[in-house]
This record gives C-alpha cells, structure tokens and sequence, in this order.
C-alpha cells in the first residue's frame, strides 16, 4: 500500500491503482494492518497543529478509541463487507477530525442507551463534584483511596479506569455513537423484532436517529427478504429513524467513497441539527 495514495482519500470518486486497492480492501478487513493505516491518518490529522499538548492528547485519544473500536467490529460485524465498509468510516472520521465512538448492543438498543446517558449524567455530576471539593490530587487517587477503606472492591476500580479515559477526556455529547447489531425489541415485522446491522445516534441531538444497513446480494435477493427489507424501512421510517442502505457490490467495488458519502451525511445532519 502506497499511503500517499491514501491522502486523497474520501474524495470524489478517488480512483486508487488497481494493486493499491486490492491492498487496502484486505487491510480494511482489521486487525494491525488497518491500525497502521489508522495511525497513518492520525498523524497526518495533526501534523499541522501548532499545539503540542494537543496533537498528544488527540494521537492518545484516538488510538485508544480505535483500538478498542476494531476489537468490537472483529467481534460483531457480521460479514466482511461490513468490517471493510466500518473500518473505511473510521478513517473518513479520523481525516475530519472527528470521533466516532462504538457500543455493542445486547437485548434493547433504545434501553441501553437510556442507560449510557443515565451513566454519563452521573459521571459528569461526579466530576463536578470532584473539583469543587477536590478530595484528592487525582480521580485515580481519589478511587485508590476508595480502594483502601473499602468503599470499592479492585475489580470496580479497574473498570473506571476506562470511565476515567473515556467521559474525561474524549467529547462524549456531541460527537457521534455506533451501536452494531442494534436490537429493536419493541418494532416487529412478521411478528419477530427488528435488527439493522448499524445504528449512529448522538447524545445531545435525540432527533438524529440513523439506520444503516449493508445489503449482500445474495442475502437481500429474494422476494421475500426484498419485501420484509421494505417493510421494516416504513416501519422505522415511522418511528422518525433514517434509513439509508448501501450495498455490498458497491462497497466491494469503492471501499473509500462509499462509506465517505455516508459520512458525509452524518455530518450534514448535524450541521442541520446545530453544531
């Protein structure tokens, strides 16, 4: 792979060498090979940045993210089209200088997270709390300290050190959420709930509420599926979700600018829904 194809990337129309694209569709699949491309694109996203604390925090911030972003597609994405087509939207992201953060999805999507905002509502309250009253020099001392009278067990500690990463120190309200594999208990067709392959969602702005789904021909060509894929659009449609689909062959075909449009669209949509 010739990363200076990869500049260009997210273009219109970007037309990269037969061999570097055949390159970047099996990198796209994850694993390291995508997180050299991925910290290739960190880097240039803050070359040109004059300040040094924050080319650190943001070079931190997102590898962290991504890392952990990659782990959960190589656990749940369902097919290769998706993990091409989801890896290539984190690095649309990385080039604007966004974040785009994943949650897995378990039982009820809309339940859970109802749930995260619950969690991130308290977490700020705490952090508040914290430095109005400053009970220690750090959170983490604050929490040893927690530790050691035993207020917390270890296993509790350790799971905030995330909190303490995530909610901390990466924009959590308006930045773009990833649900994969969203589960829609409540929406049914044919009498069995609903579940699309992706669902973004942002915090601050609950009328966002975006379905994507990535449609292999030979999954989605019968007329049956045909059908019941039409009916569950209205179904959603209905509920105020957005539905968009993108199918594998063109995924496949332009694993760059595919899933930029899409990025693009999540971006006007905020843009439509005040920055």
């Amino acid at each position: 792979m010739i990363y200076g194809d990869l500049l260009r990337f997210g273009m219109h129309r970007t037309q990269l060498p037969p061999e570097s694209m055949n390159d970047l569709r099996q990198r796209l699949l994850g694993g390291t090979p995508f997180l050299e491309i991925a910290h290739y694109f960190i880097e240039c996203a803050i070359k040109d940045d004059p300040n040094p604390q924050f080319k650190e925090y943001f070079r931190e911030a997102m590898r962290a993210l991504l890392e952990e972003n990659s782990a959960e597609v190589a656990a749940l994405a369902g097919s290769p089209i998706e993990k091409i087509f989801l890896h290539s939207l984190f690095l649309s992201f990385i080039k604007n200088g966004d974040f785009l953060l994943l949650h897995p999805t378990y039982d009820d999507t809309a339940k859970e997270i109802t749930d995260f905002l619950a969690i991130l509502k308290r977490w700020r309250e705490f952090v508040t709390w914290f430095r109005a009253n400053k009970p220690a020099d750090s959170i983490e001392t604050f929490l040893d300290g927690e530790v050691e009278r035993g207020a917390m067990c270890q296993d509790e500690r350790r799971g905030y050190i995330g909190y303490i990463f995530k909610y901390t120190y990466i924009p959590m309200d308006d930045y773009y959420h990833m649900t994969l594999q969203p589960r829609f208990p409540n929406i049914k067709i044919g009498g069995k709930p609903i579940r699309p392959d992706i669902y973004f969602w942002v915090p601050n702005k609950p009328d966002i509420k975006i379905i994507v789904e990535c449609d292999g021909f030979h999954y989605h060509s019968d007329k049956q599926k045909f059908t019941s894929d039409r009916q569950r659009d209205r179904a959603l449609k209905a509920l105020g979700y957005d539905v968009l689909r993108f199918s594998g062959s063109e995924i496949v075909k332009d694993p760059v600018n595919a899933p930029y449009e899409l990025a693009s669209y999540l971006w006007d949509r905020t843009m439509a829904h005040g920055s």
